[in-house]
């Protein structure tokens, strides 16, 4: 049932016992009142009835008396009744005289009775002779000359009592079904009017619980309902306000957690992810890896398995410490990855993992480890062949000219050798810390290049490979250090003379795109793995093309992609040749002189 029916069925019920009970009550309170005065009434008709008959009504002796009493009985519209001291009846205005002497005798008539002993008497009751209900009056008369001493006795008819009382009682029912209409029309308004409040209060507070925190209870029904909407609106500000500091809160964690260079997972209590920052979607090159395992993620058994284990222990409330393993992923990264468990009362997570990037430091590493291995060997070889050589020098006694310039000529050219690995390790270090003021300027390219080919002509002679700059146009002019460019070219001459078959030549191009500049020197060699185009800028790398072995440091290309780097340009390798099946084409980029 709706609180607008509870309310109008209220209302009316309570209308209804404030006016319809009294009305009943009332009804009898009026009945006697009626009585009372109708009473009252016959005891003043039957005072004149008693004057006129003393005046000489009975004249005529009970014949003309009985006339008379039917005259005055019509005209009051009573009856009028006189009776012996023995009980006979000698008039009765509602009977003609010969029915009046078949009456019973009426000595024992209540009001009869009364007046014998207190000279006035009344009784109602219902008339056998009238088939009525009526009021008796009756009083003792003494005798006249006409008439012997009785009783004269009025009986007023209640039908108008009845009529009167059914006629007042007819109208307060018109009133009161009139005001029950009106009060259940007002009360079905303000019910209806109560019940929209309510309705409205309820759907704020439903909007409210739903997350629409901005919402507020403007109108109450009565002041009855202020204290609630207040409550509900004071509920609502801090709700508001809570869920403001949260998002905020979130926000930050989330603006925290996504700039972190390191990737973050959170597991739930079944093992699931449940939430990843942006860093870790990026390693793992996935858009969508919530609610998945880790292993679905990284194919690491390892890492499952601590993953299974911290959540096992904290789902157990168990103690455990945490863990730290290394992973290496599919796209050849390497993860120190650590697992830190979360207390037991946690509800929703159960244990945070966190990938750091050593990818690089691993590299660093292999790459000291070369670097040693590489400098322990490229030093002992030419140290080995200069102790040798002077020892046998010393041990010697007289030889011939020539042997002795043969092996001087060997200990030169090995000394020689550790000469350019110093000078190249000297130079690398310095490149690498930045050292030295860069003064920068135009430099014709062509310059450059044929300073560079020149001190690569020896090399060139001796494998027979020949210089193509052909695709140099006039003029270029590119903004660098003219030796650091010298540098770099020699390096990269150097580099594809070496491997260059004979009676080849060494390509060098140069093309415009804007304002910079892309110069590649090109090569007919064998070229370049594509796991090896990365790793060979670095320092002692060499490619190794079945058995042979190239003599150099290992060196020049770190040296040139360092150069470039410090002009704020990039190198690279290409290779195969676009266009061919074999060759290797290093490319470097400068900025145009005008655009400096």
């Amino acid at each position: 049932m709706s609180l607008r029916t509870k309310l109008l069925s209220v209302l009316l019920g309570l209308l209804f016992l404030a006016s319809f009970v009294p009305l009943f009550l009332s009804k009898q309170v009026l009945h006697e009142e009626l009585l009372a005065a109708a009473k009252r009434e016959a005891v003043l008709k039957l005072g004149h009835m008693q004057w006129l008959m003393r005046k000489g009504l009975a004249q005529e002796g009970p014949a003309g008396l009985n006339e008379q009493f039917r005259q005055i009985g019509k005209q009051l519209d009573v009856r009028i009744t006189y009776i012996r001291q023995d009980g006979t009846v000698l008039a009765d205005s509602s009977l003609p005289l010969r029915k009046v002497r078949q009456l019973e005798n009426h000595k024992q008539r209540p009001e009869v009775q009364e007046a014998m002993q207190r000279r006035f008497g009344s009784s109602l009751r219902y008339s056998e002779t009238l088939k009525t209900d009526l009021l008796y009056v009756a009083r003792t008369m003494e005798a006249t000359s006409e008439i012997p001493e009785g009783f004269i006795r009025m009986a007023v008819h209640l039908s108008a009592v009845d009529k009167r009382l059914d006629g007042l009682f007819q109208q307060y029912l018109i009133l009161f079904v009139i005001g029950l209409a009106v009060c259940a029309v007002v009360s079905f308004w303000l019910a209806s009017r109560v019940s929209r409040a309510m309705l409205r209060m309820g759907q704020t507070a439903d909007a409210i619980g739903n997350g629409e925190y901005d919402k507020r209870i403007a109108f109450t029904p009565a002041r009855e309902f202020l204290p609630l909407a207040q409550a509900i609106n004071r509920m609502a500000r801090r709700i508001q306000s809570h869920i403001t500091t949260i998002s905020d809160q979130n926000r930050q964690f989330e603006s925290i957690l996504n700039g972190m260079h390191e990737g973050v997972m959170v597991l739930d209590r079944q093992g699931k992810v449940s939430m990843v920052n942006t860093e870790l979607k990026n390693i793992l090159e996935v858009t969508s890896p919530v609610g998945r395992a880790p292993i679905e993620l990284i194919r690491s058994p390892e890492l499952q398995g601590a993953c299974e284990a911290m959540v096992a222990a904290t789902v157990g409330k168990q103690s455990m410490e945490p863990a730290q393993l290394q992973v290496e992923t599919m796209q050849e990264r390497i993860y120190d990855v650590n697992l830190l468990p979360l207390p037991a009362e946690s509800q929703d997570i159960s244990a945070i993992v966190v990938f750091h990037d050593i990818t690089e430091l691993k590299r660093l590493e292999r790459v000291r480890r070369d670097f040693v291995a590489n400098v322990s060997h490229e030093l002992r070889t030419p140290l080995t062949s200069i102790k040798g050589y002077a020892e046998t020098l010393l041990d010697m006694g007289q030889v011939e000219t020539e042997a002795v310039h043969a092996y001087m000529q060997v200990v030169v050219k090995n000394a020689n050798a550790m000469s350019r690995l110093l000078e190249d390790l000297l130079q690398l270090s310095k490149l690498e810390s930045n050292a030295g003021d860069r003064e920068l300027g135009p430099v014709l390219l062509t310059n450059a290049i044929q300073a560079a080919w020149k001190y690569c002509q020896p090399m060139a002679e001796e494998h027979h490979v020949s210089l193509n700059q052909s695709q140099i146009p006039a003029g270029v002019c590119v903004w660098s250090e003219y030796d650091p460019l010298v540098q770099v070219l020699r390096n990269l001459f150097e580099n594809a003379i070496k491997f260059s078959p004979e009676n080849t030549e060494v390509r060098i191009e140069a093309e415009q795109d804007g304002p910079i500049w892309q110069i590649s020197v090109v090569d007919s060699g064998p070229g370049v793995g594509q796991r090896e185009q990365e790793r060979i800028f670095e320092r002692f790398y060499r490619v190794q093309h079945g058995s042979k072995q190239v003599a150099g440091t290992g060196l020049g290309l770190a040296i040139a992609r360092h150069i470039v780097r410090n002009h704020v340009g990039r190198i690279w390798v290409e290779s195969p040749v676009p266009g061919q099946i074999e060759g290797s084409a290093f490319r470097f980029t400068l900025r145009e002189c005008s655009s400096a």
